[in-house]
This record gives structure tokens, C-alpha cells and sequence, in this order.
């Protein structure tokens, strides 16, 4: 059954689902994301992933990266306290700035799991205990493997990421 079709299946019937048909769908879905990030990774667009490190000075920049990913549409024009708060960061991650990276060969649905979007912090319902705090709603995946990935730019501290624009501050 199409995508579509199941979709329009369980929306007749007032959007109650067996495990199984919301596993299928779910899995439609990731493969849909999956085929959108390989596409914008492919063209460079902001939907590319990326993954958001804390900037640690002299630190080597890393070639491959493992963990939590978001889509690059999320950060634009962001400072690293706002990266923080809408990737639902501890108080303390990115306090000394952002480095982030894009990565740069295709995934497969083997390489990442879907974990929703970052108000639910690893896909999970936030309770006190969480160790990390709810964010903003931006989409998280979680790499299972480590990729590929290149430096798109390092951001102080009150600075705003610029996909590696940055320009020279005025004399």
C-alpha cells in the first residue's frame, strides 16, 4: 500500500492504527526524510544534516561525526545560546561557541534513527530526570555509525551562523 493510501486508510478511520500499520508508516516516512536529506546534502541546501558541536578552542575539527543530527534550516541566522535552546542542549553545551559540520555522502535508513523533533529530547517525553532539557522543535535523528563530514563554520560566542559567510567585523 502507498504511502498515501495508508495514510488516507487511517485517517477514515479517525486516525486509530494497528502497531503494525503504524510501524509501516513510520518507516515510510523516515524513508521519505532519508531520500530529502541525500537530495539537499547532494545540492548543498539548508536541509542538508549537520551535526552542532561546542566550539572547544585549538580543537582539531573532526572528519567524521556520530550522534545527533538536525537539518541546517534550524540554525540560520542563530547566535550558539539560540542553537542551544532550539536543539534542547544543556545550559552549558555551546557556551564557548558552535562548530558545526555538514555531512557529506549519502546515508542509507541502516546509518540513522528517526528521533522526531528536539521538544521531545531523544524522542522521549520530557520529564525533570531528562537528562537533557526540552528544545525548540527542530528535527533530531540520531546516526547510529560514524559518516563523513566536513566544517561548515565555527561560531563565537554573540555571533549568528552564516552557512560559513561570516564576514569581517568593521574596523
Amino acid at each position: 500500500m502507498a504511502e498515501d493510501d495508508l495514510t488516507r486508510k487511517l485517517l477514515k478511520r479517525g486516525g486509530s492504527a494497528s502497531a503494525a500499520e503504524l510501524e509501516k508508516l513510520a518507516k515510510e516516512l523516515t524513508g521519505a526524510k532519508l531520500a530529502e536529506l541525500n537530495d539537499a546534502m547532494r545540492r548543498g541546501t539548508v536541509d542538508r544534516p549537520v551535526k552542532v558541536l561546542t566550539l572547544i578552542a585549538n580543537s582539531p575539527v573532526p572528519s567524521r561525526v556520530k550522534g545527533y543530527i538536525t537539518q541546517e534550516r534550524y540554525l540560520l541566522n542563530k547566535t550558539p545560546r539560540e542553537m542551544r535552546d532550539i536543539l534542547g542542549l544543556r545550559p552549558a553545551d555551546l557556551a564557548s561557541g558552535a562548530r558545526v559540520l555538514a555531512l557529506t555522502q549519502p546515508l542509507t535508513l541502516q546509518d540513522f534513527e528517526n528521533k522526531g523533533y528536539t521538544h521531545l529530547p531523544a524522542g522521549q517525553v520530557w520529564t525533570p530526570a531528562s537528562f537533557y532539557p526540552p528544545g525548540q522543535g527542530a528535527g533530531q535523528w540520531k546516526l547510529l555509525r560514524e559518516r563523513p563530514a566536513v566544517l561548515v563554520e565555527d561560531v563565537e560566542p554573540g555571533l549568528r551562523y552564516s552557512r560559513g559567510q561570516q564576514r569581517p567585523a568593521s574596523a
